[in-house]
């Protein structure tokens, strides 16, 4: 029995032991994968032109006051987060391509966060990562369009937290509508069916709770 018991524990340790390995491993991979779309978009960001929409972010955000911008925006026909995003930077007087460095960082961030967090096979995930759209064109061009990927991410990975956490996953939303109008029909579709859930949620407690009064 002590002998069962002995293997039992040394079997154990050496399961902690595999497993602590393929983390190591996993982590090592990831942070492979990871330098080299940084090296990658690093390149293309030093490339690229800013193009003409580009220019007329920064220049809103030069020109016009801060509370004026959610009103300029009926006329860009976008989301003013990005703008606000911008505003402090150029006001402090950086240089114009600082807007692209932020469109970089907040991008990185993102895939930082899908390489490290999201349950998905290594080569789904080197196939995600290096897909057109989270290289170059995200994290090179400065557009609202860089902040799509953090928020839904986000949401992603606080999406089994949503009722323990329900403003954390709210706000996510709410921002995921400032990132671009094309957007909103997604963030509408998720509040929707979380709000479904939280009222289904609440019917199951009332009725456990009526439940237990009459037992």
């Amino acid at each position: 029995m002590i002998k069962a018991l002995k293997i039992g524990v040394m079997f154990r340790k050496i399961r902690k032991r595999n497993t602590r390995m393929e983390m190591k491993n996993k982590n090592l991979s990831y942070g492979i994968l990871a330098g080299i779309w940084l090296a990658v978009n690093f390149i293309l960001l030093l490339c690229h032109e800013p193009w003409r929409d580009e220019a007329q972010t920064w220049l809103l955000a030069r020109d016009l006051p801060f509370w004026k911008l959610p009103a300029q925006m009926s006329y860009e026909g976008h989301p003013c987060l990005w703008h606000m995003l911008i505003w402090p930077f150029v006001r402090i007087g950086l240089p114009y391509r600082m807007q692209s460095g932020l469109a970089f960082l907040i991008v990185s961030l993102a895939v930082l966060l899908f390489l490290f967090e999201a349950r998905l096979p290594l080569f789904v995930k080197a196939a995600a990562v290096f897909s057109p759209m989270l290289t170059y064109y995200y994290p090179a061009i400065a557009r609202n369009y860089c902040l799509i990927p953090l928020f839904l991410f986000l949401a992603a990975w606080w999406f089994p937290e949503r009722f323990a956490h329900p403003w954390r996953y709210t706000l996510t939303m709410a921002l995921l509508v400032q990132s671009h109008v094309i957007m909103i029909m997604t963030a509408f579709s998720l509040s929707l069916c979380f709000l479904c859930e939280c009222i289904l949620q609440f019917c199951r407690d009332r009725k456990g709770k009526a439940f237990g009064k009459r037992l």
